[in-house]
Formats: structure tokens, C-alpha cells, sequence
């Protein structure tokens, strides 16, 4: 299985699901594969980019810098495992965070609603 990338698209009001693809050149880069309501992860890491972080901090302007990253599964396989919410704000936080602790992996995590729900 493989492994995606998910942020919440702003415009949208969706999630983006990204993946490794070849381009035109053979190299691999991360390519949009769909948009989603909601999404069941495991193996979960949660990724902040830390200059793009310092750009919405600078400019004051959004822009995508942080991934909930994981394998995708059935939502039925994971709706029952989570039950703490996850957040992040570039403005108040360095990274995701649940129960005030710095989140750097997830068993498992769904994205629904905006919301980010794990079982750590």
C-alpha cells in the first residue's frame, strides 16, 4: 500500500490527498491524487515544515506546510481506534499537537470535518 500525504485545502473546504508520482522527467514527486471529505491513516507521521511555518508567520499568508502522512484504510478500520483530537496552529504551536504534547506519530488517525482524530 501506498503511502499519502493530507492537508486541508482552504479554497476547497476539502482534504488533498498527495502521492509520490513519476513526472515527465522520471523523477518522483508529490502529485494531487484526489480530494476527500474524510480520511482513514495509519502508521501516521505528522510533518510540519518549519520555513514554511516561519512564511505564515512572516507574511501572515496560509500556505500548505503541514501533512498528516500515513497508509491509507477503510475508515471502518479506524473509526473505532481514535478518540483524541489533534491540532495545528502555525501561530500558537510548532507542530501538531494532543493533550498539549508535540505529536510525531499516530497508530492510526482520521481526518474528517477539519478535525484531526488519533489514538495517541
Amino acid at each position: 500500500m501506498e503511502r499519502v500525504r493530507v492537508y486541508y485545502n482552504l479554497r476547497k473546504h476539502v482534504f488533498s490527498v498527495i502521492a509520490k508520482r513519476r513526472d515527465d522527467h522520471g523523477r518522483l514527486v508529490w502529485k494531487l491524487i484526489d480530494h476527500t471529505e474524510e480520511i482513514g491513516l495509519r502508521d501516521v507521521k505528522f510533518i510540519v515544515s518549519e520555513i514554511g511555518r516561519q512564511r505564515v508567520l512572516r507574511t501572515g499568508m496560509k500556505n500548505v506546510h503541514a501533512y498528516v502522512e500515513g497508509v491509507c484504510i477503510p475508515l471502518e478500520d479506524v473509526k473505532e481506534k481514535v478518540s483524541r483530537r489533534a491540532y495545528y496552529n502555525p501561530y500558537k504551536t510548532g507542530g501538531f499537537v494532543v493533550n498539549n504534547a508535540l505529536l510525531l506519530h499516530s497508530e492510526y488517525a482520521l481526518l474528517v470535518n477539519k478535525e484531526v482524530y488519533v489514538n495517541a
